[in-house]
């Protein structure tokens, strides 16, 4: 009987421990984790700029109206010269569903025109919606005027005739990103 109860008395207190250290690790490492995930996101904004650095610059994240929310848009982070507050750029975040879950993505506009196209996460197929689709998108659409209304839909035309699914919804985003650049700038 004495065993009975010591038994499950030590896998107790060993539980206990074990949640407490666990929780401890956790409040420790949580902020970095997410200090180290802004900085991600931020490097990204930089690189679909085509920028360096952020110095001379100022990041400012934007609310997003329920009209580009439910086009697939989750951000938008405008970037300022510090010298004269003019808008240098800007980049939206966004996150769509593609043929097998969500596609998650950064679409950044400089001088009228795309600057570039970053697939953050995906799980498409690797040898159509992946291959022939995301990983070349940031090459067709970079230099074309974000005031053309068709210059989404004919890189994937360009690039691919199958991907329909991981097109579609990426297509309304990237068109949405860009009416909302030029109604900003």
């Amino acid at each position: 009987m004495n065993k009975m109860i010591k038994l499950p008395l030590f896998l107790s207190i060993v539980c206990l421990v074990a949640t407490g250290l666990l929780a401890t690790a956790n409040a420790i490492t949580a902020p970095i984790i997410s200090q180290n995930a802004i900085d991600k996101q931020n490097a990204g904004y930089l690189t679909m700029l085509n920028l360096s650095s952020s110095t001379g610059k100022t990041l400012t994240p934007e609310t997003l109206s329920e009209s580009l929310t439910t086009k697939g848009l989750t951000g938008k982070m405008v970037v300022t010269n510090n010298s004269d507050s003019s808008v240098y750029g800007i980049v939206y975040d966004g996150t769509v569903t593609g043929f097998k879950g969500d596609i998650v993505f950064q679409i950044g506009f400089v001088g009228g025109l795309y600057s570039g196209f970053n697939c953050i996460a995906s799980e498409e197929t690797p040898s159509i919606g992946q291959a022939k689709v995301l990983n070349q998108l940031n090459d067709y659409l970079v230099g074309l005027s974000a005031s053309d209304d068709f210059a989404a839909q004919s890189a994937f035309v360009t690039m691919t005739a199958g991907a329909t699914y991981t097109k579609t919804n990426l297509v309304i985003a990237i068109q949405t990103a860009a009416t909302d650049y030029l109604a900003s700038v």
